[in-house]
């Protein structure tokens, strides 16, 4: 198929490997013992680092991975072979009759260059689309598909939830199929060529779940004041310190609250993402869920914005944005609103944060820690 970055591998494991590996997964339980996420149709089960479905991103803490079972290490060398090197992160996914996969591309901002599928079980037929065309790739049982490039970056990919398919002329009806996925997470930034599905290189404004808290921000009749904290309570600062401030609007930095510390800063404003008449070349509109800056860029990040309006799954994903920008050692400032129990048991959950005791009045003190 004529699809830049894409292998397929037939007949990849015999036919008594697959045998004992689906045997493996499901009298072993991996493929029953199921995350509870209601927004998937299919069963899956994570090895290595912890993917969330409902974030688009992976669970880096180092204590929480899931050992990789011997059935499915005796696969690695294989893996290396082809030049693909040892995974750190697996998913695994049962697909029955009528059930299939929406059309993705693989976040940016959580894996790396290949993205590595196994099928198991019964044969089903992979969707493959750029702006400009769609194809269409039958995938036997034993058969190891490989995306890299423009085929990994770019194009994306979908299962059509079917109870058949059309293969040479005839009808073909599917069985459960099981698909094992190897990736690697990745260490930094993200700086492919294709910046039009790069997390890491654009700005996707009023995303699906930030839009609920855009929506409760308009809804506000005024925007907080919020006084800028003594720059005294915020320790060890570096010379030429690059400071990320984070608000709601404009209006919030007006005044003393506005006041700058030395050093290089950016001002990012998370509510009407319409309204891109900045005249600062050092202040941006941004997603607060998708930071566009490079991850270690801060040494302190100061967050005024009314983060207690946040659904938490939005909130922790906002948290690890802003943990993920910071140096280690790196400072975190933000605002806490009197009724905000949630956003202060995110924050004292965050592993890679270390809390700082500070009489800073309505803000809670943090330090990035080396994992």
């Amino acid at each position: 198929m004529d699809v830049p970055g894409l292998s397929l591998y037939l007949n990849w494991v015999t036919k008594e490997l697959e045998e004992e590996l689906i045997t493996h997964l499901e009298k072993g339980g991996v493929v029953y013992s199921t995350e509870d996420d209601s927004t998937l149709n299919r069963r899956v089960m994570h090895y290595g680092y912890l993917f969330d479905f409902k974030t688009r991103n992976i669970n880096r803490t180092f204590s929480q991975r899931k050992e990789f079972p011997q059935f499915l290490v005796q696969l690695f060398p294989r893996l290396c072979e082809i030049g693909l090197g040892e995974p750190d992160q697996i998913t695994v996914n049962e697909y029955l009759p009528g059930q299939g996969i929406g059309k993705h591309v693989d976040t940016h901002l959580a894996f790396g260059e290949s993205i590595t599928v196994l099928s198991l079980g019964s044969h089903t037929t992979m969707e493959l689309s750029s702006p400009h065309e769609t194809k269409y790739l039958f995938l036997p049982s034993r058969s190891l598909f490989i995306l890299q490039g423009e085929s990994r970056y770019f194009w994306a990919h979908a299962v059509q939830g079917r109870m058949e398919d059309k293969i040479g002329g005839e009808i073909v009806k599917r069985e459960k199929r099981i698909s094992i996925v190897f990736r690697n997470i990745r260490g930094g930034d993200c700086r492919c060529d294709w910046p039009q599905t790069c997390q890491c290189q654009s700005i996707p404004l009023g995303t699906a779940d930030f839009g609920l808290y855009l929506k409760a921000l308009k809804n506000q009749e005024q925007f907080m004041k919020i006084t800028y904290p003594h720059h005294s309570v915020v320790p060890n600062l570096p010379q030429n310190t690059t400071v990320l401030t984070i608000a709601n609007s404009p209006n919030q930095l007006s005044g003393d609250s506005g006041r700058k510390i030395e050093g290089f800063n950016i001002n990012v404003f998370l509510s009407n993402p319409l309204n891109t008449n900045i005249n600062n070349a050092d202040a941006m509109y941004c997603d607060g869920v998708f930071l566009a800056f490079k991850t270690g860029m801060f040494d302190l990040v100061v967050c005024y914005s009314s983060l207690h309006l946040l659904p938490e799954i939005v909130l922790q994903r906002m948290i690890q944005e802003m943990v993920r920008v910071m140096n280690y050692d790196a400072t975190l400032l933000v605002y806490v609103a009197n009724e905000s129990l949630t956003l202060k048991s995110c924050l004292e959950n965050e592993s890679r944060l270390q809390s700082i005791n500070s009489n800073c009045q309505n803000f809670i003190l943090s330090r990035k820690i080396a994992m």
